[in-house]
């Protein structure tokens, strides 16, 4: 029996604590407590809390104090019946006789409580108490076992309550944490509900689009921020307020958006539009393009003028080393002849170094011409696989193509051999010795596929996002042969893509690479 009373004690405080109850009385308790004394005509009415140590007064009517220690408590005996306790005179129940609170203050003879049951444990009483005996009728028990039930939905409320104040309170504060973060970004940033109302923004937003201050505030109107940014020229010259109704249409009816604006004063913004997936709003960002388009010009010039001005003696000096390299046969010494030798082969790998700086920036520019004439994919392979054997006989690596069927392709020939035998140098620099090296060409419901497998070591997946980066190589102890620029596959990704077609990796079950391109079937 003991430990069942202390396992109900247990359970009876994780509600207690659940519900923030028994630490001290509260104003509507209190008015409820009022309300009991006057309805049964009681000078003294409470809701208590049985603690595991004392019995806590949550609503008080009569007395004063804040509660009672567990052993004089009638609470106790009340939260172990499951109808109202009655003890209409105190003095004559030998439970109470000797009670400090019947023999003192405040004096009782009579009491009724009602056990007060939340989630099933009765975690106190509401209870009233007269300083005289008295009767208490069957139908006065049953009001107050409704009115501890009334008591019950009040704390169950109260819990909402704290839950809704304590939700508020967490939505602020993320809602402040927001602001911070959107108030210390480079981009305007603005959040807009389903009824295309500002809801949230940064200062940065205002500040690229021009709008007043006067619209910095919660349920600022989408359609006339619209409005003021057309006649502010953020939609080039032809466009009017007339447009407005289409583009919230637009707005409304599409998932996202993306645009380049140049504004009157020369910026360049790029401004991204995006619909949440509950279709309650959408997010506008916005970022000022201006310096960082400015910068890339500037770089793009600055490396064109230097490897254009590296060239010119970069040349002469090939030309007088390969003239050298033929001269002295016989004349120096093999130490001599090698460094003269290793300064040869270092200016043709210079001389390539600036040839794909050159070619990189003219394919992202757009500036490199294509002769796209109709081709069979088939052929680029063979002749890919041809021109790359005496490179991979001379790191021991076996070179196969496998092209049995007839790939028509429109593209560059020339151009679509550079990227082949960029991935061929890759894969066989990664091989090991004895290795094979596969080049596969095959039709897919997408187009022409062309694989390069190998059985290296494959990337590391850390680096996979920025293989097609401008000089990236991740770092691998068992390539050999010359490292390559870290400009080969940016290269080929921008010939692919201007040949409409795509252009991947995918790491091979067992170890390895396989890159891939896929081109438009002609």
């Amino acid at each position: 029996m003991e430990s069942m009373i202390e396992s109900q004690d247990d359970l009876r405080e994780r509600v207690i604590a659940r519900y923030r109850l028994g630490e001290g009385e509260e104003l509507a308790f209190n008015q409820l407590s009022r309300t009991v004394a006057e309805v049964f005509g009681f000078p003294i009415a409470l809701l208590t809390v049985l603690r595991r140590d004392r019995q806590m007064f949550q609503g008080v009517c009569g007395v004063s104090g804040t509660g009672t220690s567990r052993e004089s408590a009638f609470c106790s005996h009340t939260v172990r019946k499951a109808e109202v306790m009655v003890v209409e005179d105190a003095l004559l129940d030998p439970r109470f006789r000797d009670n400090d609170h019947v023999t003192g203050h405040p004096f009782i003879r009579f009491y009724a409580g009602a056990p007060v049951t939340i989630a099933g444990v009765a975690v106190g009483a509401l209870c009233v108490i007269d300083h005289q005996p008295r009767n208490f009728s069957a139908e006065q028990r049953e009001l107050l076992s409704h009115l501890a039930d009334v008591a019950a939905s009040l704390i169950e409320t109260r819990l909402d309550s704290f839950v809704s104040e304590r939700r508020e309170r967490e939505l602020k504060r993320q809602t402040d944490l927001l602001r911070v973060m959107l108030d210390n970004v480079d981009q305007g940033i603005a959040y807009f509900d389903d009824a295309l109302k500002l809801t949230l923004w940064n200062e940065r937003f205002f500040e690229l689009h021009g709008f007043p201050d006067e619209m910095k505030r919660r349920g600022a109107d989408a359609a006339e921020m619209l409005r003021i940014s057309i006649n502010w020229g953020l939609f080039g010259p032809e466009a009017t307020e007339a447009w407005v109704p289409e583009m919230l249409e637009a707005i409304r009816n599409t998932p996202s958006s993306e645009r380049t604006i140049a504004t009157r004063e020369g910026r360049l913004l790029h401004s991204v539009r995006i619909r949440l997936d509950d279709r309650q709003g959408f997010i506008v960002a916005v970022r000022d393009l201006t310096a960082e388009r400015s910068a890339s010009r500037a770089k793009d010039e600055f490396i064109s003028t230097v490897s254009h001005e590296l060239r010119t003696p970069l040349t002469a000096i090939r030309g007088a080393l390969a003239l050298l390299n033929s001269s002295i046969e016989g004349k120096v010494g093999d130490g001599e002849k090698l460094m003269l030798q290793m300064a040869e082969k270092n200016s043709l790998r210079l001389n390539r170094l600036i040839d794909d700086i050159l070619d990189i920036e003219r394919l992202s520019r757009g500036q490199t011409g294509y002769f796209m004439v109709p081709i069979l994919m088939e052929d680029v392979v063979r002749d890919a696989v041809q021109q790359n054997q005496p490179f991979a006989h001379s790191l021991g690596v076996k070179l196969v193509g496998h092209a049995r069927q007839t790939l028509p392709v429109s593209g560059d020939p020339g151009r679509l051999l550079q990227v082949l035998t960029n991935l061929i140098a890759n894969a066989v620099r990664h091989s090991p010795e004895g290795a094979e090296v596969d080049v596969v060409a095959v039709m897919t419901e997408r187009g022409v596929r062309v694989e390069v497998c190998d059985r290296g070591s494959g990337v590391p997946a850390d680096f996979v996002d920025r293989l097609f980066e401008r000089f990236s190589q991740a770092i691998d102890p068992n390539r050999r042969g010359h490292g390559g620029t870290g400009l080969g596959l940016a290269i080929s990704r921008a010939i692919i893509e201007q040949h409409g077609g795509r252009i991947g990796y995918s790491p091979r079950d067992g170890g390895g690479s396989s890159f891939w391109i896929e081109l438009p079937a002609a």
